[in-house]
């Protein structure tokens, strides 16, 4: 079975890795960062919802989430039937593009950043008894 994809480049937040690597000395662990990726990625597979384009609905309802250590993975379509996605993000000859999901990752990236932000605060000043 074919399967197609697409690829956008993920959100950055901007000094996240030494964040993460300072954490991690301090902490010993990032499994605490766990729960906020999820909290990011069900944000992003919301968001994703929210501006899919509808026709039969059937696309909007492949949105999931994929959690990895260290990213928040929301993805859409799969295989066939649903392997259309990529063309009607990017467009074909006759379809227009409707670049819904970089829409959805514009949405996503402020909130991703905050989540971040509040949970490692959270972390170090319990670790740290601050």
């Amino acid at each position: 079975m074919a399967k197609s994809t697409i690829t956008e480049t993920g959100v950055k937040i901007e000094g996240l890795s030494r964040a993460m690597t300072q954490m991690k000395k301090t902490v010993g662990s990032l499994d605490a960062l766990k729960g906020p990726l999820q909290e990011i990625a069900d944000v992003g597979a919301r968001n994703l919802r929210q501006v899919t384009p509808v026709r039969t609905g059937t696309l909007k309802g492949t949105v999931t989430t994929a959690n990895t250590a260290r990213k928040a993975r929301v993805k859409i379509g799969g295989r066939r039937p649903r392997h259309y996605a990529p063309f009607v993000n990017y467009g074909t000859k006759r379809q227009r593009a409707q670049r819904f999901v970089k829409k959805a990752k514009l949405a996503t990236s402020w909130r991703a950043s905050r989540i971040y932000e509040t949970e490692i605060k959270r972390i170090l000043r319990k670790e740290l008894g601050s």
